[in-house]
């Protein structure tokens, strides 16, 4: 199973990755952003753990569950872009 990290960026942003890609997912302007778009992403690639690594290198598991409705706008989002 894929998981996802969420982490600070050396230019402010929070980035997503992906563990074991070579480039980011995407990159927000905040934390929150960030884990949201994680939770997305997990969604639609399967990962079913996601880790958010905070500005103190300190590591913590985040929920991949999302909201009813997140997830009908996320599913929306990845079915108009297949």
């Amino acid at each position: 199973m894929p998981e996802l990290h969420v982490h600070p960026s050396a230019g402010g942003d929070w980035v997503v990755d992906l563990a074991d890609a070579r480039a980011a997912v995407s990159s927000h302007r905040t934390a929150s952003e960030a884990e949201r778009a994680a939770r997305r992403h997990a969604l639609s690639c399967g990962a079913r753990n996601i880790y958010l690594h905070d500005a103190y290198q300190r590591v913590r598991n985040v929920s991949t569950t999302v909201s009813h409705g997140a997830a009908a706008r996320a599913a929306r989002i990845v079915s108009s872009s297949s």
